[in-house]
């Protein structure tokens, strides 16, 4: 069996790492180990894209927009601000269940 020596770094550099990723595969990772879990909470740089083959319908952006609804509720370590937010939305702004959403991100 392999060894998983990235689990074994630091969290800042984990977080680092995962800071280069669309933040829906950032999260995807929290499946790997319970190790990987919090880093999730950790982030420093969220970014979001909606132009993609992720959003099919208008249910898909829905959840979409829940997920993001959910993560900035969530507990942030108070050393841990959001440095960069970024919205990539080419989606039809009239579609949208809540269009105050966008704009309490």
């Amino acid at each position: 069996m392999a060894v998983d020596r990235i689990s074994d770094l630091p969290d800042e550099i984990l977080c680092h790492i995962l800071s280069f990723l669309p933040t829906i595969l950032a999260f995807t990772t929290t499946v790997l180990s319970m190790r990987w879990t919090p880093l999730f909470y950790l982030l420093t740089v969220l970014c979001f894209n909606f132009n993609d083959e992720t959003v099919k319908n208008d249910n898909s952006f829905n959840h979409f927009c829940r997920f993001i609804d959910t993560l900035m509720l969530s507990p942030r370590g108070s050393n841990q601000p959001i440095k960069t937010f970024n919205l990539n939305c080419l989606y039809s702004y009239r579609k949208l269940n809540s269009p105050s959403n966008v704009s309490a991100w």
